[in-house]
């Protein structure tokens, strides 16, 4: 989808999104890279504990959207690493756990002066983001509350529908729907996300050559976590 107009005035409820990403932005850790740079590890968790329905892997689509927001309007935020200029931000939805899924409000802001493209492999921006184990969902003693997963194994290179650009200073939003199985109405969760860049470029998407794709060449990888936001039965908030 393209992006929006800069010259849009937002909605009372837009205002009110902007507000929520920019407090939850505010809270961000750095990423970084990892200490161990390894193989790429491109298999998630499964969780035998439970069996993964279709209308799991339904609910694990996600819509992306890009925000023609300037980096002025990202400045809560807290700066990115030198390695990776992505910080990834959660805002909590008002819900009712007695839908089969939590829309979870994601946005990836780029804070660097320069274009970046990533593959969005096990990343919040993966279609299958909700079973690859991106998400983290305690409850209020700190137990981790186990959510269906799946294995997956991928090709290279990625496809170039696995590639997202996202512009110099600007967002891309998405909201990924986690399954609420094994998920109580009335009890408070907190939701976190994180995981790994597995190659960034510093550049524009058509600027990212064949043999680049296909070695992950000047590419950086990187560790990412987000805030961790709170949702319960009937309201939801940003952890503080």
């Amino acid at each position: 989808m393209q992006p929006k107009s800069a010259t849009q005035h937002p909605s009372t409820k837009q205002k009110t999104r902007l507000n929520e990403i920019m407090a939850c932005a505010a809270q961000l850790p750095f990423s970084r890279s990892p200490e161990a740079a390894g193989g790429f590890d491109f298999i998630s968790t499964n969780n035998p504990s439970h069996s993964l329905s279709l209308e799991s892997l339904r609910l694990a689509s996600a819509s992306t959207y890009f925000s023609s927001r300037t980096f002025a309007e990202f400045s809560m935020a807290s700066p990115a690493s030198l390695t990776v200029p992505l910080a990834v931000a959660l805002s909590p939805p008002v819900l009712n756990f007695s839908q089969p899924a939590i829309p979870i409000h994601v946005a990836i802001h780029n804070v660097a002066a320069t274009p970046v493209t990533l593959v969005n492999w096990n990343t919040p921006l993966d279609p299958r983001a909700a079973v690859l184990g991106v998400f983290e969902v305690s409850d209020t003693n700190n137990n981790p509350v186990p959510l269906d997963s799946i294995k997956i194994s991928r090709r290279l290179p990625p496809s170039t529908d696995e590639l997202v650009e996202i512009p110099a200073g600007q967002a891309v939003e998405t909201v990924v729907h986690l399954p609420s199985v094994g998920l109580v109405g009335g009890r408070e969760y907190t939701v976190q996300a994180k995981g790994i860049w597995h190659a960034v470029w510093s550049r524009a998407r058509d600027e990212v050559s064949g043999s680049q794709l296909e070695r992950f060449e000047n590419a950086t990888r990187a560790e990412f976590i987000s805030n961790e936001i709170t949702v319960d039965s009937s309201t939801s908030t940003c952890n503080e």
